[in-house]
């Protein structure tokens, strides 16, 4: 008989790693130095000082000048050693589906981002090499197209794009806070709330969508709504009343955020 007390081993160290940030960090250090061994090779493994990942940049403090100039000067080889590291990746699944009964809808699964496009060629290459699929979280970018679509429907759904942002620029300790390791918002380029309420709805979805060369474009902006979404979740009802009220509109967002930004690239469409 089970005991509703009782939790499993999985359960239990995930408690004590989340009531314990350090140890959590600790963990997660061993891990890239794990990884940053598997992919540089022991030898410089020995001379890494430490090895950390701060606002989405690997910071890497190696104890030997020459080492450093031999590491600055071998980009293409460690993107090349990294590209390498996702094809075993694709192929590990693979072999665990075989070997130990997986479902064969398993997959290698990727956090989605206008930030990892670059990395896109290579997937796609991997993909097409051994017919392989992968698993694509888009929840944060069609979160981000959900409220460009609000701006460009005008009027009340155009307030509440406004809104989340206003509430996101005087709650930003509270919904950065989560997230103070992968993002990096510079104060004095967000824009005031006072400027964003003058804004038309083209301008609020230029400066929120991620779009090469775009003069309005702000990730700045950008990151402080990707992480308001709790905002959109405390409307309820007049929230996704909205966005029923305009899903035409808004899906035309959201398909092209992921067919055409994310499916063509992944699969030269």
């Amino acid at each position: 008989m089970n005991n509703s007390n009782e939790i499993t081993l999985k359960e239990a160290i995930k408690q004590l790693l989340d009531a314990n940030p350090l140890i959590k960090d600790k963990v997660n250090e061993n891990k890239l130095y794990e990884i940053w061994e598997k992919v540089m090779g022991k030898m410089i493994a020995k001379r890494t000082q430490s090895i950390t990942i701060k606002k989405k940049v690997l910071i890497i403090e190696i104890n030997s000048a020459s080492l450093r100039n031999e590491l600055t000067f071998a980009k293409e080889k460690l993107k090349n050693i990294i590209n390498a590291e996702f094809e075993e990746d694709i192929l590990v699944i693979d072999y665990a589906i075989k070997e130990f009964g997986l479902p064969d809808n398993l997959k290698l699964s990727v956090h989605s981002g206008s930030d990892k496009f670059s990395i896109y060629p290579e997937m796609a290459r991997v993909i097409k090499k051994y017919d392989k699929g992968i698993h694509i979280k888009t929840a944060g970018t069609t979160w981000l197209e959900e409220v460009i679509g609000l701006a460009l429907a005008g009027g009340e759904a155009f307030e509440m794009a406004k809104g989340i942002y206003k509430s996101g620029f005087l709650r930003q300790e509270e919904l950065c806070a989560p997230y103070a390791d992968v993002i990096d918002i510079k104060q004095d380029k967000l824009p005031s709330v006072d400027e964003v309420k003058a804004w038309s709805g083209e301008k609020f979805a230029n400066t929120l969508r991620h779009i090469p060369g775009n003069n309005d474009y702000n990730s700045n902006f950008r990151q402080l709504i990707h992480v308001g979404y709790k905002i959109a979740a405390e409307q309820g009802n007049m929230y996704t009343d909205l966005l029923k009220q305009h899903h035409d509109l808004i899906g035309s967002c959201v398909e092209e955020n992921l067919f055409d930004r994310h499916l063509k690239r992944l699969f030269n469409l």
